[in-house]
């Protein structure tokens, strides 16, 4: 008997794939006194067969490596981190593809781009240039805005008296130093005022946490002048006028004065 052989031609299937990148951080913050950070993404392949290693890229230049793993009926996952320098980057991840003779062709696919963001931290302080200071005594107020990185942010800060809002002034305005701004005014009430300076950050630096200054403000001192509005005789009714002028313009004085000759109470 003659034996016939016969071959059997299983086609390879071809699957096409979708590769998908997540930040675990952006905007990223760099520590303080550093000048990058260290950023982790995770990278999703599917469908769930697509084996293989993916690799992370920064503008197009390799960062990063991580191999895929089934997790799920879905997709292949991995995590990959890496050090990122302040300032913006274009993050994307590409599958190069495989094929073997039990999975399958995989073909090749890149992630969208991920504009991956990372900032310095920043710290803001304030000072004054009259502290204490009397009711409308004029005083000036500076917030100065310092770089975890060294760098120099750029942008507005907001400052408030409490929850109310007093101004907004930009840094490094009126040929000042670049990481400062002031403030002027002249109107806070009498009492201990917390004055808030908020820095809002730019593309490079972030926000501060708000910095606070204990402005105490004690009441202004008034000068008198009494004058009469005529001569008089004896026992004719006698006017004066009593004008009270503020320490610092602007304040208004209220309330009761009393007149008097010499130590006889008149009025």
């Amino acid at each position: 008997t003659a034996s016939i052989g016969v071959a059997l031609f299983i086609p390879q299937t071809t699957a096409v794939t979708a590769t998908t990148v997540t930040s675990a951080a952006n905007p990223a913050v760099a520590p303080s006194g550093s000048s990058s950070a260290t950023v982790s993404y995770t990278v999703r392949v599917s469908p769930a067969a697509a084996n293989g290693t993916v690799v992370l890229r920064d503008n197009g230049a390799q960062i990063g490596t991580c191999d895929l793993v089934r997790t799920d009926n879905v997709s292949g996952t991995c995590t990959v981190s890496a050090a990122l320098s302040v300032g913006s980057h274009p993050i994307t991840v590409t599958y190069p593809g495989k094929g073997d003779a039990t999975s399958g062709t995989f073909n090749p696919s890149t992630s969208a781009t991920l504009a991956q963001t990372v900032i310095a931290p920043t710290t803001t302080t304030i000072t004054s240039s009259q502290a204490p200071s009397r009711y409308y005594q004029p005083v000036t107020f500076t917030a100065s805005v310092t770089s975890g990185d060294g760098t120099t942010p750029t942008g507005t800060v907001t400052f408030s008296d409490g929850t109310t809002f007093l101004g907004r002034c930009t840094l490094g305005e009126a040929g000042g130093p670049a990481n400062a701004c002031t403030w002027p005014i002249a109107s806070l009430a009498v009492g201990t005022r917390t004055i808030n300076a908020f820095y809002s950050g730019d593309a490079t630096h972030q926000a501060s946490p708000v910095g606070s200054f204990s402005q105490v403000v004690g009441k202004a001192n008034v000068s008198l002048a009494v004058a009469s509005l005529g001569a008089t005789v004896y026992r004719q009714t006698a006017t004066f006028r009593v004008t009270a002028t503020p320490e610092f313009a602007g304040g208004i004085p209220t309330g009761l004065v009393s007149v008097s000759d010499g130590s006889t109470h008149l009025g």
